[in-house]
């Protein structure tokens, strides 16, 4: 499947497999998911979505806070004004306040 998407994605535009990275992570398999949004980031290093997505399912997925904060770092110097990394900045600092 994943051979078709890059045949269909000649152009180099990574949002298809960001959005089965998406996918993955709804049918639970958080493994598979990042390993499409770093083919994303392969192609396009500052994708914004594939950067955020890293982040959200290292802390609810996989239950990985290290790699959560590693994940926001790398978010963060892409994008330093967006809102977005406050809010998964506040998501981290709540999952670690119930450990």
């Amino acid at each position: 499947l994943l051979e078709s998407l890059r045949l269909l994605n000649r152009d180099g535009n990574t949002d298809i497999i960001v959005d089965l990275g998406v996918c993955y992570r709804e049918l639970k398999d958080p493994a598979r998911a990042m390993a499409l949004f770093d083919e994303a980031l392969k192609v396009d290093p500052k994708k914004q979505q594939a950067l955020y997505n890293k982040v959200v399912v290292a802390l609810f997925d996989q239950k990985d806070m290290g790699a959560a904060k590693k994940f926001l770092g790398e978010y963060e110097k892409a994008y330093p004004d967006d809102p977005m990394s406050e809010q998964v900045k506040e998501q981290i600092e709540k999952a670690g306040a119930g450990k």
